[in-house]
């Protein structure tokens, strides 16, 4: 008879926090309980199909020439900040000083050196970041 070898776990580097998708996994299994399952396009690469009506919103959104801003639209970046602050109940964001991003972890990889911050200089990020 043959036994399961043993499983080994790396310390985690630099003492990270448990990564936030991590905390997800109950949740996960609770919801794949259910009739139908999870729609699961959350962690990861996608493994359900996309929902007809975002399927159809990128199609009629797919003849839009042109290149998005950098900086965002107004609408998009008021939404991310009216969602910080009934959210998070982050009362010093606001619309001009928010930046949506597609591709976050690239961007907290080299905000630092793009704002050009160098020794000294300090950041701040919440508990539950990007390990980047």
């Amino acid at each position: 008879m043959m036994t399961a070898p043993t499983r080994r776990f790396a310390p985690r580097a630099l003492d990270f926090p448990v990564f936030p998708w991590d905390l997800l996994t109950p949740y996960k299994r609770l919801a794949a309980t259910h009739p139908g399952g999870a729609l699961d396009l959350s962690v990861g690469t996608p493994v359900d199909d996309t929902p007809e009506l975002i399927q159809q919103a990128l199609r009629e959104a797919s003849n839009a020439p042109g290149y998005p801003t950098v900086f965002g639209t107004d609408e998009v970046r008021e939404a991310i900040a009216q969602w910080a602050r009934t959210q998070r109940e982050s009362q010093c964001v606001d619309a001009q000083n928010c930046f949506p991003t597609v591709g976050s972890k690239e961007l907290i990889a080299n905000l630092g050196w793009q704002l050009g911050l160098g020794p000294g200089d300090k950041v701040l990020f919440p508990d539950c970041a990007y390990p980047t």
